[in-house]
């Protein structure tokens, strides 16, 4: 789906939500230290491509055969891409959303409502229906681990403190925990509210009578929204604002040196300056979260000011236009689509900078080929060797002070952003791991 674009992560074999996968980290260590129990992530997010691909399989051998010019397209040995690339997939589409729930099996069961009055669609479902394509869906395995009353009883009072709402007995919808908790506090009976949550994709209120979970608890949540490090607590935070990421949202910011961060980044980035100064090396971010257009002050829970720097202000700012003469466009057409290299330093654009996402930050180790007045190689050097541990990665082959929070890429070392692309060489081959030498 176009709106996820950006949004997601591979984790094996699954697409899932990149929040929602954060969160379910999260939920399924705590699982396992509470009762033991390991939950994996078996699958999310399914294109309508995969969801029919899925249901072709299923569709029962009745006695009315299907048309001679389906029936190929039915072949489970030939591969979903193709037909797409043949054009045929419109054709297999309507056959199937013509098809009723009996012609499948195992059998196709009709949504119901739920208490909170939502369409509730099992898996699988029909093409547009099947709660799989809104990308929010997580499907746990081992399969039946749900079903066991302990687990189910712990994920019904837990699952909500990491975003989660139970899909009926085989899935968990994120919802989010900043919603959740918005919503709760909104209440004037902020338990009955906390149930109704709860329920929205449940078959019935039953199901919740054994709840211990209080609405204040799930307002009072202190997790942070990525739960690689334990928030430290006492954070200055921007607790309402209208400052948008490339995107459109609006994300839960929070101050580290002067600077606004995306709070799951933020968390990090204290974690690591934090190990850094254990060793006598101060790390500080220079640049966090960066909104795409406009200019907006903000106040924070200390009652501090701030007014971020938009990415639209960078790229309009006339003294870092080094290639102008070579744009045939008007001033506004350079601004919003001239590549990054007619900047100096490169400016990516509007909606195109990775601070505008979120998960990029600049630190203060300065840079070989900008910012060489600020260049420090032990910072640098320190934060090679250190910085995969606390979830960042250089991603950018000229900017040394560049680094994004990618955990899942992070994972695998320093070399976690190494693509094999052009300007690989420049910035993973000597990143400081060897005696600190920079042959630039």
């Amino acid at each position: 789906m176009a709106d996820l674009k950006g949004k997601v992560v591979q984790v094996g074999s699954a697409v899932v939500l990149r929040e929602a996968n954060d969160m379910f980290t999260s939920l399924k260590n705590a699982l396992q230290t509470a009762k033991g129990v390991a939950l994996s992530l078996d699958q999310s997010y399914l294109s309508k491509f995969d969801v029919a691909d899925q249901l072709r399989k299923i569709i029962k051998d009745k006695d009315k055969k299907p048309p001679a010019d389906i029936k190929p397209l039915l072949d489970p040995n030939k591969a979903i891409a193709d037909i797409v690339k043949e054009g045929q997939f419109d054709k297999l589409k309507k056959y199937i959303d013509g098809l009723s729930g009996s012609e499948f099996e195992p059998p196709l069961q009709i949504n119901w409502r739920s208490p909170s009055n939502k369409e509730v669609y099992p898996l699988p479902n029909i093409i547009e229906k099947d709660p799989r394509r809104t990308g929010n869906l997580i499907v746990p395995g081992p399969v039946d681990v749900m079903k066991g009353t302990e687990v189910r009883k712990w994920l019904i009072n837990n699952s909500v403190l990491y975003g989660f709402v139970m899909y009926s007995d085989k899935a968990l919808y994120y919802l989010g925990v900043d919603k959740i908790r918005k919503d709760v506090n909104a209440a004037s009976n902020k338990d009955a509210k906390l149930k109704e949550i709860l329920g929205t994709f449940l078959p019935k209120n039953a199901t919740l009578d054994g709840l211990s979970l209080t609405g204040k608890a799930v307002v009072e949540n202190k997790l942070p929204e990525v739960g690689m490090f334990d928030d430290p607590g006492d954070l200055e935070y921007i607790p309402s604002h209208n400052l948008k990421d490339n995107t459109g949202q609006v994300l839960p910011l929070v101050v580290v040196d002067g600077k606004l961060v995306w709070k799951p980044v933020a968390i990090a980035a204290l974690a690591l300056k934090k190990a850094a100064a254990a060793q006598s090396i101060t790390i500080n971010v220079s640049s966090g979260f960066r909104p795409a257009e406009g200019t907006a002050t903000v106040k924070s829970n200390k009652g501090n000011t701030f007014t971020p720097t938009s990415q639209l202000s960078l790229r309009s700012d006339r003294k870092h236009w080094v290639g102008r003469s070579r744009y045939a466009g008007n001033d506004n057409d350079f601004i919003y689509q001239a590549p990054s290299s007619y900047f100096s330093a490169p400016t990516a654009t509007v909606r195109g900078s990775k601070h505008g996402f979120g998960r990029a930050v600049d630190f203060n180790c300065g840079g070989t080929l900008f910012l060489k007045g600020s260049w420090s190689p032990t910072k640098y050097t320190w934060l090679v060797k250190n910085a995969h541990k606390f979830g960042f990665v250089r991603t950018v082959s000229n900017e040394e002070w560049h680094f994004e929070y990618l955990p899942e890429k992070a994972a695998k070392g320093p070399y976690g952003a190494l693509s094999g692309n052009r300007g690989t060489n420049l910035f993973h081959s000597y990143l400081g791991l060897a005696d600190g030498m920079f042959p630039y």
